[in-house]
Protein backbone atom coordinates (compact mmCIF):
# COMPACT_ATOMS: atom_id res chain seq x y z
CA UNK A 1 0.00 0.00 0.00
CA UNK A 2 1.11 3.57 -0.47
CA UNK A 3 1.99 5.41 2.73
CA UNK A 4 -0.49 8.13 1.78
CA UNK A 5 -3.31 5.61 2.41
CA UNK A 6 -2.43 5.12 6.11
CA UNK A 7 -4.37 8.17 7.31
CA UNK A 8 -7.55 7.05 5.53
CA UNK A 9 -7.14 3.48 6.80
CA UNK A 10 -6.75 4.71 10.38
CA UNK A 11 -9.73 7.06 10.07
CA UNK A 12 -11.94 4.24 8.76
CA UNK A 13 -10.71 1.87 11.49
CA UNK A 14 -11.96 4.27 14.18
CA UNK A 15 -15.53 3.67 12.95
CA UNK A 16 -15.27 -0.11 13.50
CA UNK A 17 -15.06 -2.38 16.51
CA UNK A 18 -11.58 -3.56 17.54
CA UNK A 19 -10.41 -6.95 16.32
CA UNK A 20 -11.37 -9.59 18.92
CA UNK A 21 -8.11 -11.45 19.52
CA UNK A 22 -9.90 -14.23 21.41
CA UNK A 23 -11.80 -15.39 18.34
CA UNK A 24 -10.34 -16.57 15.03
CA UNK A 25 -10.79 -13.96 12.34
CA UNK A 26 -9.10 -12.87 9.15
CA UNK A 27 -6.98 -9.72 9.05
CA UNK A 28 -5.51 -7.71 6.21
CA UNK A 29 -1.72 -7.27 6.24
CA UNK A 30 0.10 -4.40 4.56
CA UNK A 31 3.57 -2.96 4.23
CA UNK A 32 4.00 0.52 2.80
CA UNK A 33 5.82 0.79 -0.50
CA UNK A 34 7.93 3.68 0.80
CA UNK A 35 9.04 1.61 3.80
CA UNK A 36 9.98 -1.36 1.58
CA UNK A 37 12.09 0.92 -0.62
CA UNK A 38 13.79 2.50 2.42
CA UNK A 39 14.76 -0.94 3.78
CA UNK A 40 16.00 -2.11 0.38
CA UNK A 41 18.09 1.06 -0.04
CA UNK A 42 19.58 0.84 3.45
CA UNK A 43 17.80 4.01 4.66
CA UNK A 44 15.92 2.00 7.30
CA UNK A 45 16.48 -1.31 9.04
CA UNK A 46 12.90 -1.80 10.25
CA UNK A 47 10.12 -3.11 8.02
CA UNK A 48 6.73 -2.02 9.37
CA UNK A 49 3.72 -4.32 9.18
CA UNK A 50 0.24 -2.78 9.24
CA UNK A 51 -2.72 -4.99 10.07
CA UNK A 52 -6.39 -4.16 9.68
CA UNK A 53 -9.76 -5.80 10.15
CA UNK A 54 -11.17 -7.80 7.27
CA UNK A 55 -14.15 -5.42 7.27
CA UNK A 56 -12.14 -2.35 6.27
CA UNK A 57 -11.79 -1.26 2.68
CA UNK A 58 -8.87 -3.00 1.01
CA UNK A 59 -6.18 -0.47 0.13
CA UNK A 60 -3.47 -2.41 -1.65
CA UNK A 61 -1.61 -0.79 -4.52
CA UNK A 62 -0.59 -2.87 -7.55
CA UNK A 63 3.20 -2.79 -7.95
CA UNK A 64 4.04 -5.13 -10.78
CA UNK A 65 7.79 -5.12 -10.13
CA UNK A 66 7.13 -6.11 -6.49
CA UNK A 67 4.27 -8.55 -7.01
CA UNK A 68 4.05 -11.73 -4.92
CA UNK A 69 1.57 -14.09 -6.50
CA UNK A 70 1.77 -16.70 -3.74
CA UNK A 71 0.62 -14.35 -0.95
CA UNK A 72 -3.08 -13.95 -0.14
CA UNK A 73 -4.93 -10.85 1.04
CA UNK A 74 -5.67 -12.20 4.52
CA UNK A 75 -3.57 -13.80 7.24
CA UNK A 76 -4.82 -17.20 8.34
CA UNK A 77 -3.70 -16.85 11.97
CA UNK A 78 -2.09 -14.50 14.45
CA UNK A 79 1.59 -14.90 15.23
CA UNK A 80 1.90 -15.30 18.98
Amino acid sequence: MDGAELRALFAEALDHEPIDLRAPSKIQLYVTFENVLAVENGQSTQLALIFASQYLTRRETARYSFASFDIGHFATDFVR
